[in-house]
Parts: structure tokens; C-alpha cells; sequence
């Protein structure tokens, strides 16, 4: 219009393109790239192509969903000659769900026009990934999460001994998704031993408690400290000291006066002849006492026993053999051990330390590797973290929790046979300290220090999984913590005990009914031991 208000000097005009060239349609994008780093996902691509606009002037269509050609993270519908991505190649997203992702992208030109999709790439976000962040590394150590300062994040305890040569204890506070250490502390350094988070005071703050081997005024020796927190700071709790320099115990052992127990020699590293020792585990079996001992180079028996009745102490002496690194012990219903084994090299990388997999004990008292070990999840050689038997339908099942996963093995002459075609939560993560035991109806016990607690059923010949799954974490159950240490069953009372960071979890549940498809909502928690 030329005149606002006078519909005669109104006009439109029709322009015509009598060009003879035509605009194709792009190239969709290629070299689709996408990672998890920390809570980040990242996608990537590289740049379409156009007949007439460059790559700068090209914009881009993202379609992300958590089934193939889905929409469910972000919508590929968008307005007409606009994008969801702009001209940028990368798109990132933070703290979206673990799992499986469909992706794909299309080139939009100037005129609007929109390629085909690009090939469908998937992206898998595992329950534990990367982080951005790393600390200095420790050996020996100990480590325990929990929110000492109230903010609502946790925060890091961690003990050990560096590679440069000292010992540790820091802790780091959690900022803005990172950790720094807290200068403010003064703490005793201990290695080798164990953390506890626990409000032993009842002030409603959380106070540390600390065991292992401890370095104080540059006098080592074993110890336990106890800190309690005070306006922001940990002090040392002296009248809570454990002291037994001037205690009377019944039977002390050590390495002098059973000539079975023992540590560091010279085979890991030429320099630790400390004979500093590592006990993984302690068993009653028929009055026999079994402690496993790895890093026994002193005496070489990984495997001690020691018989109340004689009061005589002798082991599975290894010398010579690569298997200094057993995890846990169980027996069949023969009587017979059985034995996981960590796989690792000695410290400068040279030769075999232990080899992995597991053994089992002959009548000659011999370590022997058991037919078809090669059917074991990850391997023979694997990290085995963890074994349990459980009687089932009168066989043994010899249940194996490795770093790829769980399996459950039926025994016939020392061969091992897999009961299911498929290897249990293989997508796990499994990591040192996480446990597989068996309650007295055969159930599958699951603990993690990383995601609660899995259940595998016996009553449906260990094809389901109790709630679910997933199983149980401290969001959807009332467990304390998902950093669980172990586990017990009161079969008198129906109730499962699991240890956590945080304090003793109680799940009121009883065990005959354990089949039932609900959820775990009646746990409860030993209040000393949990701040409120």
C-alpha cells in the first residue's frame, strides 16, 4: 500500500523465476560421532553438502530417540525452513538416563529444502561412564563417598599411598560437579585398611572412622582413628581411641606365631618386604577356620586354615605359581573349595602375579583350573570377584561374579556347565568389593558398591529377577545407600541385612515370599549406626 487507509492504492506483486537452473535437495550429514564423558553426552557430525549453498550457510535437523527412528529425546518436527540444531555441528545434552540411543541428522539448505536422514547411528550410555575429573592416584587404598558438609553433594574420603612414595588421607568436597580437597582437615594417614561414614556422635553430622595401617609423627604401625565433626572441621576423637596395645585378646595371630599367615617379600615389588598383611576373608567351615590371605609371599599360602581343636595353622601354599590374588572362597556340597582369583601383573609389568579365573581343591590339596573354564563370563583368565554355591534341585550351582558379569555353572567332575545361554547383567560394570551370594532357598544375591542390590529368582529356575531387573537402589526402596558391602539373612526372622556406607539396611521382607513380584518398601535401618 502507498496510502494507509485507502484499499484502492493497495497492490500485490507475483514475482516469476524464468531461471532454468533447479535446486536439489542436500547431502545429509556424515561421520556421525557421539560419546558419554561424565553427566555430558555429545553428538557430533560433520558438514552436509549443497549444489549452491557452502557449508557455512547449512543448518541441521537432529532426531534422537530411545527406539530405532524414535523422537523421544528430541523431535525432529520443526517449523518450515527453521532447524532444532542450527548451524552448528554438535548438540550436547547433560544428565540424560542410561541406555540406548537412535540417532540421526539432515542437512537443511537456504531455501529451506531438507535432505534424507543420515544412516541411523547409536549412542550407548552405560550406568557408569568417564568422568572429567580425575584425582591423584593411590594404592592401598580406601575410599567412601558421603555428604559430610550438608550441601546435598557428596563428598570423597580417600586413603592410600601415593606412587610418590607417601601416605594419604584426603578429603574432597563437591563444587559445582567437581571435587576439591579440603585443606581445612588434618588427618593421621592410613593405608590399607577402611573407611566408615557414620554419625557415632548423634549430632545429626556425619564423623569418619579410619583403620589400616597408619603413619602418625613418622611412626608407622596398624591403627584405628576416630574424627568427629565439629564447626566444619575433623578432630581427632582420642577417648574413642581403640587401643589394645594394653588389652588382653585370646589368640593374636600373625605371621611369627602361625608361620601360615604373611604378606609382602620382595615378588611384587623387589622393595616392599614389609610383610604387611591382607586378609579378604574369614570362613567357618565344619570348625575349620579359612583365611584368605592374598599377597602371602612370606610363607606363599594364600589360603590359611587353622583347625580350634589342634590349634595347628597350615595353607594352600602357592610359591611358584602365578595366584596370588584370591578374592573369596566357597565350598560345594562335597565339601570341596572353591577359589576367585584377580588377574594382575607385578608392579613393574614384567611378570605374571596372578593369573585370574578361578580353582578349585583337590584331594592332594592341590590348586587345579576346572574343565570348560574358558565358558566362565569374561574368560579363564578374568577377574572373578566374587562366588557362591547354591543347592539347587540337588545339584550345586557355583555362582561367578566377574568384572563382565554373572553366570551360574552346574559341577559334574569338576567341569563346569553354564545354566542359561545368556550371561547375567553383563552391562553391570562389575568392580572389586561387589559380592554374589546365596540365601537358603537359593536366591541370587547381588551386591554392588555402585547400584544397589540385584535379586535372580530360584522358584522360576533363574529367569526372573526380583522387583525387577534393575533390582533395588536407595531411590525406589528405602535402601540407605547403593554402596552396599555385604550382606547376611536371618532365616528365623525373613530379614536380609546389608551393610552400606551409611549404616545396616533391614529389609523386613520375609524370605519365603521372596518370589512375589513387589516392591522392597519395608526397609528399615539400624539407627546408630545412620545420621538422621
Amino acid at each position: 500500500t502507498t496510502k494507509i487507509g485507502q484499499d484502492s492504492s493497495s497492490f500485490t506483486k507475483v514475482l516469476i523465476n524464468n531461471l532454468d537452473q533447479s535446486n536439489d535437495r542436500p547431502e545429509p550429514p556424515s561421520s556421525l560421532t557421539a560419546f558419554a564423558i561424565s553427566t555430558r553426552a555429545i553428538f557430533t557430525w560433520g558438514s552436509g553438502v549443497d549444489d549452491y549453498d557452502n557449508s557455512t550457510n547449512l543448518s541441521y535437523n537432529l532426531r534422537i530417540g530411545t527406539t530405532p527412528g524414535g523422537n523421544q529425546l528430541i523431535s525432529s518436527s520443526t517449523n518450515f525452513n527453521s532447524s532444532n540444531a542450527g548451524q552448528r555441528l554438535v548438540r550436547e545434552f547433560n544428565e540424560i538416563p542410561h541406555g540406548t540411543y537412535y540417532w540421526a541428522v539432515q542437512t537443511i539448505d537456504g531455501s529451506g529444502q531438507k535432505s534424507i536422514w543420515s544412516q541411523e547411528d547409536t549412542l550407548f550410555i552405560s550406568r557408569l561412564v568417564t568422568s572429567t575429573q580425575s584425582l591423584p592416584g593411590v594404592y592401598y587404598s580406601s575410599a567412601g563417598w558421603a555428604d559430610y558438609n550438608n550441601d546435598h553433594f557428596l563428598d570423597l574420603v580417600l586413603t592410600g599411598v601415593t606412587f610418590s612414595g607417601p601416605s594419604v588421607t584426603n578429603l574432597y568436597k563437591s563444587t559445582d560437579g567437581l571435587l576439591y580437597q579440603d585443606l581445612g582437615q588434618d588427618m593421621n594417614s592410613y593405608f590399607g585398611g577402611h573407611v566408615s561414614w557414620v554419625d557415632y556422635t548423634n549430632d545429626g553430622n556425619l564423623d569418619l572412622t579410619l583403620t589400616g595401617f597408619q603413619i602418625s609423627d613418622y611412626f608407622g604401625g596398624r591403627g584405628t582413628g576416630f574424627y568427629k565433626w565439629e564447626n566444619g572441621v575433623f578432630v581427632e576423637d582420642l577417648e574413642s581411641e581403640i587401643n589394645l596395645d594394653n588389652k588382653e585378646l585370646v589368640n593374636i595371630f600373625n605371621s611369627d606365631n602361625t608361620l601360615s599367615l604373611g604378606g609382602f617379600d620382595g615378588i611384587y615389588n623387589p622393595e616392599w618386604t614389609s610383610n604387611y598383611s591382607v586378609i579378604n576373608q574369614i570362613v567357618d567351615n565344619d570348625g575349620t577356620i579359612y583365611v584368605v590371605n592374598p599377597y602371602n609371599e612370606k610363607y606363599g599360602k594364600i589360603i590359611s586354615y587353622y583347625n580350634p581343636r589342634t590349634s595347628q595353622w597350615n595353607g594352600l601354599d602357592v610359591t611358584g605359581e602365578s595366584l596370588y590374588l584370591p578374592q573369596e572362597i566357597t565350598f560345594d556340597n562335597s565339601g570341596q573349595m572353591w577359589i576367585a582369583f584377580n588377574r594382575e601383573y607385578n608392579l613393574s609389568g614384567s611378570e605374571l602375579y596372578s593369573s585370574g579365573g578361578i580353582r578349585y581343591v583337590n584331594s592332594n590339596n592341590q590348586l587345579v583350573e576346572p574343565g570348560n573354564s574358558s565358558d566362565i563370563v569374561g574368560g579363564s583368565n578374568v577377574d572373578v570377584l566374587s562366588l557362591d554355591v547354591c543347592r539347587y534341585n540337588g545339584f550345586d550351582i557355583l555362582w561367578i561374579l566377574t568384572t563382565s558379569g554373572l553366570q551360574g555353572y552346574t559341577i559334574d567332575q569338576n567341569n563346569l556347565s553354564a545354566i542359561s545361554s545368556s550371561d547375567y547383567f553383563i552391562e553391570s560394570q562389575f568392580s572389586d568389593g561387589d559380592k554374589v551370594r546365596c540365601d537358603n532357598l537359593s536366591n541370587v544375591w547381588i551386591t554392588t558398591r555402585h547400584s544397589g542390590v540385584r535379586v535372580v529368582l530360584s522358584a522360576s529356575g533363574y529367569t526372573e529377577f526380583w522387583p525387577s531387573y534393575l533390582g533395588f537402589r536407595d531411590y525406589d526402596s528405602g535402601l540407605l545407600s547403593d554402596i552396599v558391602y555385604d550382606i547376611d539373612f536371618d532365616v528365623d526372622n525373613g530379614h536380609v541385612y546389608f551393610s552400606t556406607d551409611l549404616g545396616i539396611s533391614i529389609l523386613e521382607l520375609s524370605l519365603i515370599h521372596i518370589s512375589e513380584p513387589t516392591r522392597p518398601e519395608r526397609i528399615s535401618y539400624a539407627g546408630l549406626w545412620v545420621k538422621k
